[in-house]
């Protein structure tokens, strides 16, 4: 592949950028890679600053009060806490962050369930 910065040389580093839902990307040579790699250390907080505040909500908690509800059912996350039923199958959707950790748990590892055998 062609580096697609000076469209001459070999590209030997290939950059995938993700920002949002966007997605670019490059095949760079190697002397291309290191100007890039330089203007880069030129600031070094520069790039990692930039994805901080969308970092940020993520770890937002949703504000009191104000907690999701299933659209189908109307259960909150605080309600399957205290049940350890989920209301509906559309509870998978809403609170699969949450279910990302505590299943594998549950599971003694296992990340998904195959019925009683």
């Amino acid at each position: 592949m062609i580096c697609t910065s000076c469209k001459g040389a070999e590209a030997v580093v290939f950059i995938k950028t993700i920002v949002g839902n966007k997605v670019s990307q490059q095949a760079l040579c190697a002397d291309c890679a290191g100007q890039t790699h330089q203007a880069a250390a030129a600031d070094p907080l520069e790039g990692l600053l930039s994805g901080l505040p969308s970092f940020l909500k993520l770890l937002r908690p949703a504000p009191r009060g104000r907690a999701p509800r299933c659209e189908d059912c109307g259960m909150t996350y605080a309600e399957f806490r205290q049940t350890g039923r989920l209301g509906c199958a559309a509870c998978y959707d809403l609170f699969e962050p949450h279910l990302r950790n505590l299943i594998p748990r549950i599971h003694g590892g296992a990340s998904s369930h195959r019925g009683g055998e």
